[in-house]
């Protein structure tokens, strides 16, 4: 059981470093992981925020907080949609 938790920790301070590194600098972390350009840096850094929003009710245990998140995303993502379908 201890093992488990442990590796729950290890993969919530991980969503965490990198999400937080998407936030602050998303161009330079996607270059660096070799992936193709974002032109806006718009879904790399929703990506490191739900990243985060992850590794925080991972560290939390709460499934109540997890469900938020997806919450908010699927929201943000609606919104980026309509905002983009009227251009």
């Amino acid at each position: 059981m201890k093992s488990i938790r442990s590796l729950i920790f290890a993969d919530a301070v991980i969503k965490l470093v990198l999400g937080v590194l998407l936030i602050v600098f998303p161009n330079s972390v996607v270059t660096f992981l070799g992936l193709p350009p974002a032109d806006p840096s718009f879904y790399p850094s929703v990506l490191g925020a739900v990243l985060f929003g992850i590794g925080i009710a991972f560290s939390l245990r709460g499934t109540v907080v997890l469900w938020f998140l997806v919450l908010v995303l699927v929201g943000i993502s609606a919104f980026e949609a309509l905002t983009q379908s009227r251009h």
